[in-house]
């Protein structure tokens, strides 16, 4: 019996010890497997702010194409961006009457820079001054007489017009020459 009660200690204790290596084997697993868990768990909450994100600069651009916003009022509101930059330049311009300042050269520099942009962007100028009136492209404000230009010519522009992807968005605002006694 004592080889029995031997062999029994012994297994009871090989037992235990497996028991408790097994233990410990599935704690570590269960450590290991709580790691992915949590490191999946932030994973979805960064993919659950980014797509929070997403959806509202999605609705937000729902949001302006429902309002009527479209690529035309985008280049539209640029257009105006330019006639403000525009009216500067001629205001210096007006102002100094020729002569060279901080002002001018200023204002020179921000209406060169806004027209490369433009033009960049595909938005074309019209400057009306010294061509033929074209009712297409022209809208007349005013007529005055200029007899060193013919009769239609336009002699100024007061309000530049635009053309983007070969539509007329914009006609320019100009002053016709009309000679006296032709109509």
């Amino acid at each position: 019996m004592a080889f029995f009660d031997f062999f029994w200690k012994k297994a009871k204790e090989l037992a235990d010890t497996s028991a408790q290596n097994t233990v410990r084997g599935i704690g570590g697993h269960l450590e290991e497997t709580n790691g992915y868990f949590a490191e999946l768990s932030e994973r979805l909450r960064r993919i659950e702010t980014k797509q929070k994100e997403t959806s509202l600069q999605l609705d937000e651009i729902d949001n302006f194409l429902q309002s009527g916003g479209t690529e035309n009022s985008l280049v539209d509101a640029l257009a105006a961006l330019f006639d403000i930059i525009g009216d500067f330049y001629y205001y210096a311009a007006r102002e100094e009457q020729g002569e060279s300042s901080p002002l001018l050269e200023q204002a020179g520099m921000m209406w060169s820079a806004a027209k490369n942009a433009m033009e960049t962007a595909g938005l074309e100028i019209i400057d009306a001054a010294n061509v033929v009136f074209d009712f297409r492209l022209h809208s007349a404000d005013s007529a005055e007489q200029d007899n060193s230009l013919p009769n239609g010519y336009v002699i100024r522009t007061l309000k530049h017009g635009y053309i983007y992807k070969d539509e007329v968005i914009r006609r320019a605002l100009v002053v016709v020459n009309k000679k006296e006694g032709i109509f």
